[in-house]
């Protein structure tokens, strides 16, 4: 009888921990998503802090990579590598699915898409090379890994629009956010489904755009529906987003203004 009690209660207290593991990891993910930094920020830094207590190595990992996802949305790249340095250290040494290592593969896929769209700006022929190397296997793991992570591939396809637009490919780019576009309505996935309009709106507002339009729709189009749904899903960061954009092209082209 003591035995059977004492196996019940070890039992009881991991499913505990395990319920304030999934607790940090759900949490993280969503306020990531909606762009809550924030709160994101405290919640990845008490999940690691307690995560790093117990013998969960997996979901280290994947905290990490929500780290390193959240940096490099907020601006700090190098804090970001270093991130994921440590988490590459960690993957190495377990076993994980598609679904635990989606954050990891996208965080190094957008720090390369910066440090590419850096040396673009800056001229730096030398490193041009290697981050357009680096960029591109990035985000080909990055695709291959949502294949199996249904949910991932609105945000990946879009990511590989942006890469194939920085590097000068127009056409290959807007066949990827066509693609995103195409998921993102499939599944109905509308956080991301309205991050692509915006991107394909500002792409194509910019001056070096040759094209006009994606599907027959106009820039100015993609900017309106992206407003509309970020307006309907309260996404405030995203709003703001848009408005520095409307202020930077508005002045040449229709966009509007709705009311948030």
């Amino acid at each position: 009888h003591k035995c059977i009690t004492n196996i019940f209660h070890y039992c009881s207290l991991f499913m505990i921990i395990q319920a304030a593991i999934m607790k940090y990891v759900c949490n993280a993910f969503m306020l990531i998503e909606y762009r809550k930094f924030q709160e994101a920020i405290v919640e990845v830094n008490e999940g690691i802090d307690f995560i790093s207590k117990t013998d969960s190595a997996i979901f280290l990992f994947w905290m990490y990579s929500h780290k390193a996802l959240l940096q490099i949305m907020t601006g700090d790249v190098k804090g970001a590598e270093s991130t994921l340095e440590s988490a590459c250290e960690m993957r190495s040494e377990i076993q994980t699915a598609p679904m635990q290592v989606r954050d990891f593969l996208s965080g190094n896929f957008r720090v390369m898409l910066f440090r590419l769209e850096e040396s673009l700006k800056a001229g730096a022929s030398s490193e041009i090379a290697t981050y357009k190397t680096n960029a591109l296997k990035a985000g080909k793991e990055a695709v291959k890994n949502s294949q199996k992570v249904v949910f991932e591939r609105v945000e990946v396809y879009r990511c590989m629009g942006i890469y194939h637009w920085l590097v000068n490919r127009q056409k290959k780019a807007l066949h990827w956010w066509g693609r995103s576009i195409a998921e993102g309505e499939r599944l109905g996935a509308r956080v991301e489904l309205s991050r692509t309009y915006f991107e394909v709106g500002k792409r194509l507002l910019e001056s070096k755009s040759k094209h006009k339009t994606l599907n027959n729709i106009k820039a100015e189009e993609y900017l309106d529906k992206a407003r509309e749904m970020f307006e309907d899903l309260d996404l405030q960061w995203d709003l703001d987003e848009l408005e520095r954009v409307a202020v930077n092209f508005g002045a040449d082209h229709h966009i509007s203004h709705c009311s948030k």
